[in-house]
């Protein structure tokens, strides 16, 4: 299965399914230490590689319904407000999901979508499900933080008991 971006880059989907996220991680996805979502390193990481293309902030937006759930769009923005392609960038290797090994990423646009991919299936697994879920991830890049605002779809119902 793959997965598309906004920038036209397809890429292979991850091993993301739809399990209860405590100690039943999906096979490959890494603890992450106590009260963090994913590993330090990791963040690190894509810091430095958004800081040396001189991102300021990305924006990741995601929609899911009917169990069908996507990235919508991956905005990256210097302080100036200039737009940086991130599927332009170098293909790269990293280890996102230590029992795979290293894998290739295509781009800085694809290793985004994945480490999203990898922070929604351990704090909002299935939000795709039923009437679903949708949000957005915001990095500020200089401030090395990633905040999350998620958003629940449901069903609700108002009854009226009236005499007639």
């Amino acid at each position: 299965m793959n997965r598309q971006g906004r920038e036209g880059e397809a890429f292979p989907a991850t091993a993301v399914n739809a399990m209860k996220v405590t100690s039943m991680l999906p096979q490959g996805v890494p603890e992450a230490p106590p009260n963090q979502t994913i590993d330090p390193t990791l963040k690190t990481f894509l810091f430095e590689k958004l800081a040396d293309l001189g991102v300021a902030t990305v924006t990741v937006q995601y929609d899911g319904e009917g169990d069908s759930g996507q990235i919508e769009e991956i905005e990256a923005l210097t302080a100036n407000g200039a737009q940086v392609l991130l599927g332009k960038t170098k293909p790269f290797d990293y280890a996102l999901y230590k029992a795979h090994g290293v894998e290739r990423f295509t781009s800085l646009h694809h290793f985004l979508t994945d480490v999203c991919w990898e922070c929604l299936v351990r704090l909002h697994c299935g939000y795709e499900n039923n009437d679903g879920g949708f949000g957005i991830f915001t990095f500020d890049v200089a401030a090395k933080t990633i905040s999350l605002e998620h958003n629940d779809r449901f069903v609700d119902f108002t009854t009226t008991e009236s005499e007639v």
